[in-house]
């Protein structure tokens, strides 16, 4: 639900907001999607590699969540300043770009942490939480558009940033880096 509602309701949001047909709405909607793939390819990785170098020291577990809750934090602005401050289509784009850029650096936390977790189970793990979030993107739509029929944008948008924030927190506090089907000397490295 999390990085699936804004592209999901973007469509619906700029026709019943600003009044454009998604045929009229290219650029408003490849914007977020190019944001994504940029912060993907050209910035995690580099700074994964500077956060774990000896000059920051981060550990192996720091460095995941820094990920995962800069990027639920950030999508969660994005998405709240689209609600606050988007007077304009151009407004809504800039918000949705945030908030997708943002959204970006979850695949460095999150899924990258299934490795880290377990050597031996890595690939059921990465297909149990594909399995999860795949139930997620399939519910968003229709928890989007009664939401929205309801009570209206900004609850979908309250929602959404409920859940990044509890999300954050969840990782924040509770993640961890040490696999978890190794011998005990091993797990000390990894933390």
């Amino acid at each position: 639900i999390i990085t699936t509602t804004p592209v999901y309701c973007a469509k619906r949001y700029y026709n019943d907001v600003h009044g454009i047909s998604p045929s009229e709405a290219g650029l408003h909607f490849a914007m977020p999607h190019f944001a994504n793939t940029f912060v993907k390819a050209v910035v995690s990785g580099p700074l994964n590699a500077y956060l774990l170098s000896p000059k920051v020291g981060f550990t192996l577990k720091g460095c995941r969540r820094f990920f995962t809750v800069v990027g639920f934090l950030g999508s969660s602005i994005g998405l709240l300043s689209l609600v606050c401050f988007s007077k304009s289509a151009m407004a809504t784009t800039l918000w949705f770009t945030v908030a997708m850029g943002f959204a970006a650096f979850h695949p460095s936390g999150f899924k990258a942490n299934y490795m880290d977790v377990t050597k031996h189970s890595s690939g059921a793990l990465s297909g149990v939480g594909n399995t999860v979030a795949t139930a997620a993107s399939y519910l968003g739509p229709i928890v989007v558009d009664r939401l929205q029929n309801s009570k209206g944008w900004p609850s979908v948008f309250a929602v959404v940033v409920s859940i990044d924030l509890a999300a954050a927190a969840l990782f924040g506090l509770a993640s961890t880096a040490s696999p978890l089907d190794e011998p005990k000397e091993e797990v000390r490295k990894a933390e």
